[in-house]
């Protein structure tokens, strides 16, 4: 096994010790999908020159993940893009089908079961704990408890190429999902809108849905997942490159 092991991060998920083999087979789901809601006004003028203004509801999905339980609550991690809408839109904070000038004036965030779920009575009411959007990274809290990830948080850092990953999300808010894939590159520097941060590449097939996923690697020295990073970004010139944010920061 030595060549599938050389160092911190194994190149092949048949490294996986039997014990987190059946762990993550039958553990309870960690992962969450994530329904953000915003409300815009938008001023116009009418037709007689009056200023008129009109509201705009846009919806997106993420998946976010529980980090531990607090007393009765649960904290998640998601990205800063899942959590939070412009505060107003303009040409660099652009939010699709709501045109520049628009002034947010209400949101909401839940956990739900997928995109198609429209029964409100069973959704899950988050709240914003933290937020950081040049690191693209965000906490989340639950009033109640939720499965939290399993798994120690590990060392981006020790990443090589070649590497193998698994990333857990709901990819389009469709369904929950895992993809496998491998590091490509340890280290990008994304400087892209307000974002400043180091993230790693990796090849696995993502949507945007899957914002917030946490992203799992396998230890040399233990043989378990250990979380690496947290999916954020895909590359627009790029089909199948995605950028994922280092866990040492996530932490």
């Amino acid at each position: 096994s030595a060549p599938l092991c050389a160092g911190e991060y194994a190149d092949e998920l048949s490294l996986l010790v039997p014990r987190a083999r059946e762990l993550d087979r039958d553990g309870a789901p960690y992962t969450y999908c994530i329904r953000a809601t915003a409300t815009y006004e938008c001023p116009y003028y009418a037709a007689d020159g009056s200023l008129r203004r009109t509201r705009r509801r846009v919806v997106a999905h993420g998946t976010g993940f529980g980090l531990r339980q607090q007393d009765q609550a649960t904290l998640l991690v998601t990205n800063a893009h899942v959590a939070e809408w412009p505060p107003a839109t303009d040409a660099d904070h652009r939010v699709e089908d709501v045109p520049a000038g628009c002034r947010r004036v209400a949101d909401t965030l839940r956990i739900v079961e997928n995109e198609r779920d429209d029964f409100e009575p069973d959704d899950v009411a988050l709240s914003r704990v933290v937020s950081d959007p040049a690191l693209d990274l965000a906490v989340l809290r639950s009033p109640r408890p939720l499965a939290v990830l399993p798994w120690r948080i590990g060392h981006s850092g020790g990443l090589r190429e070649r590497n193998v990953v698994t990333v857990r999300g709901f990819p389009l808010g469709a369904f929950q999902a895992e993809n496998v894939g491998k590091v490509i590159s340890p280290i990008d520097r994304d400087r892209e809108g307000d974002w400043e941060h180091d993230d790693f590449v990796i090849d696995a097939l993502l949507s945007p849905g899957n914002s917030g996923s946490p992203v799992l690697a396998v230890s040399c020295a233990t043989g378990q997942f250990e979380l690496v990073g947290v999916y954020h970004a895909g590359y627009s010139r790029g089909t199948a490159l995605f950028a994922s944010k280092n866990a040492r920061t996530a932490a």
